[in-house]
């Protein structure tokens, strides 16, 4: 995913207040909504 997509990601959990609820939204599993919070968070940790 690039950056674009996983800070879309985020905002839509902040909005919905849950990860279950930004999946739903963007129309996306869980996992998938878990993979991209975890790829802006290990970016901002190492790159």
């Amino acid at each position: 995913m690039d950056r674009l997509d996983e800070l879309s990601v985020f905002v839509a959990i902040l909005d919905t207040g849950s990860l279950a609820g930004a999946a739903r939204r963007l129309r996306r599993s869980p996992p998938a909504v878990t993979r991209a919070l975890a790829g802006l968070f290990l970016c901002n940790l190492y790159g």
